[in-house]
């Protein structure tokens, strides 16, 4: 009954946030499109992936504490990681808004195109200018054949680890397929910027005949890439290179993730820290952690780690310690010091008065 009752205001807590972020987007004249997972409105599995007007990007801020402060959230920070690249078409602003009696958050990322390859498909202007009005739910989101159209590359990705994502990657399978099969628009604009391989590669999506599905695909992805060099020309030379930059920079120099000074004095303190960390993994409040270890293979296990925004734990005496794990130290205490760790390592742009 707890667990349902629990439930049941976390996504009471969550749809009012929804729904008022997007009132105040359409009152404020603000352009945008929602990107994906907009089927179940307003509920989404904690993310929300927009493009936007990057000219806009201060009204959204502002929009967003509104929000927060009006309805009694805790925390709203920003994130600036993915937008320090010198080319602003790669910009990707994150904000985290945090809500800890109903023990959730919403994560709101402002995109500026639509990316394959670490290069442009769709730049912020093509997507807002093609979007679709949801009349029900008084929202935009992105022309439905784009959607279905990469929905197709990210089933390409999915297909590596198929074991795990089997049922996502059915998912997204009936939703090209049944889209694709009856849609002209959906057509033109694979051939308009793609070729005739993605529809046979959808073709064999139909036949679940995933290797040759690969190999066309992949086939696709390289036409892609070779009719960018073209268009771009001498551009293509800086533009890779400041992907390649940006890339080296996230995994060695300028990682998403961070390193907490642990103090533990036994492994029962250990296993008790491991187990709120597995919690708040599932929860989704962490994507990934991992304990220090000083060897070759600890330090890239490290920088994987915190590439990926996650957090690794580097045992430390106690004077030094950012989380201190004693025997004294409760679960519920052991949880609220890593929220407080994840909140500020961020730039808070909101916090809810005492």
């Amino acid at each position: 009954m707890v667990k349902i009752i629990e439930c049941n205001l976390h996504k009471s807590v969550e749809s009012k946030f929804v729904l008022k972020l997007f009132s105040l987007l359409n009152d404020s004249g603000v352009e945008y499109a929602i990107l994906r997972n907009y089927e179940k409105f307003p509920f989404f599995s904690h993310d929300i992936d927009l493009v936007i007007d990057s000219k806009k990007i201060d009204k959204c801020r502002s929009i967003l504490i509104t929000v927060c402060e009006s309805l009694g959230w805790d925390y709203l920070t920003e994130c600036d990681h993915w937008s320090k690249s010198s080319e602003s078409t790669f910009h990707i602003n994150v904000f985290r808004a945090y809500h800890f009696e109903s023990n959730t958050y919403i994560q709101i990322d402002l995109f500026n195109s639509l990316i394959l390859l670490g290069l442009p498909i769709w730049d912020q202007e093509y997507l807002i200018e093609s979007r679709e009005y949801n009349k029900n739910n008084n929202i935009y989101h992105i022309n439905t054949s784009i959607q279905n159209i990469y929905r197709m590359f990210q089933v390409n990705k999915l297909l590596q680890n198929r074991k795990l994502y089997e049922d996502k990657i059915e998912r997204y399978r009936e939703l090209v397929l049944k889209y694709s099969d009856y849609n002209q628009d959906f057509k033109n604009i694979v051939l308009q910027f793609f070729d005739q391989e993605m529809i046979n590669a959808i073709e064999q999506l139909k036949n679940k005949n995933y290797k040759l599905f690969k190999k066309l695909m992949f086939r696709v992805r390289l036409k892609f890439f070779f009719k960018k060099i073209h268009s771009l020309k001498y551009k293509m030379l800086f533009v890779t290179f400041l992907r390649v930059n940006d890339y080296i920079r996230t995994y060695f120099t300028r990682q998403c993730g961070f390193i907490v000074n642990v103090y533990f004095s036994n492994a029962g303190d250990k296993n008790k820290l491991k187990a709120v960390l597995t919690n708040m993994q599932k929860e989704g409040f962490i994507y990934c952690w991992d304990f220090y270890k000083n060897n070759i293979q600890g330090i890239k296990d490290k920088h994987k780690v915190m590439e990926r925004g996650g957090i690794v734990f580097k045992k430390v005496e106690q004077k030094d310690s950012d989380l201190c794990v004693t025997n004294e130290t409760t679960l519920d205490d052991l949880r609220a010091n890593l929220m407080k760790l994840l909140v500020n390592r961020h730039m808070v742009i909101f916090k809810k008065c005492s």
